[in-house]
């Protein structure tokens, strides 16, 4: 087993630990369905966490030529951990007398768009990686560095933003934002497979 190999099995046993959490979640409230009706974006939310989950593990591809070290293998798993954090986090109770999902929702979801803004600011860091630089053959650089960047740190501010507000409709563009963005890049990651394999 290859040094990736071995840190892509211990970030995919962190991973599978919230998606876990997310699908018997899930369960749990079909279960309860005659008591509690499931609140929208509690379910938005999950499904794009477990979306993560499941992208990071894939992005971790880019990785599999690097000299894995302790210190970056524990940087490394920094995602994987907010990600099922927060899939552990944005859970229903559906216990008998707990609140309903809405309320249970703004209750929970302060810590995790904090924790989802760790997320941008983490990817950031971990491009400045020393031992990084000169690893990765698709590395941006200079001005396209700077400017991704930016957008990152743009992107945890506004998830911080987004995590103190109590409006519906704040949560709903947030949301629907990321939604769009992960369409478009599956759309876009589609057209260069498809052009590379003809």
């Amino acid at each position: 087993m290859s040094g990736f190999e071995f840190v892509l099995v211990l970030y995919a046993i962190i991973s599978g630990l919230g998606i876990s959490d997310i699908l018997s979640g899930w369960g749990e409230q079909v279960r309860a369905r005659h008591r509690i009706s499931p609140y929208p974006l509690q379910i938005a939310l999950s499904f794009l966490l477990m979306y993560f989950g499941i992208a990071i593990l894939w992005s971790f591809w880019t990785f599999r030529d690097i000299n894995w070290t302790f210190s970056l293998y524990l940087a490394f798993a920094i995602i994987p951990l907010i990600i099922s954090l927060a899939s552990r986090i944005i859970r229903v109770d559906t216990s008998v007398g707990s609140l309903p999902p809405r309320d249970q929702y703004f209750l929970v979801a302060p810590p995790v768009f904090m924790l989802l803004s760790c997320i941008p600011l983490t990817i950031l860091l971990l491009s400045q990686w020393p031992s990084l630089r000169g690893q990765l053959p698709d590395r941006p650089e200079g001005r396209e560095l700077v400017l991704l960047n930016i957008y990152r740190g743009s992107l945890s501010v506004g998830l911080l933003c987004v995590a103190w507000s109590k409006r519906a409709s704040v949560h709903w563009i947030a949301l629907g934002a990321m939604f769009i963005t992960v369409v478009l890049l599956g759309i876009r990651l589609t057209i260069r497979e498809i052009s590379g394999a003809s």
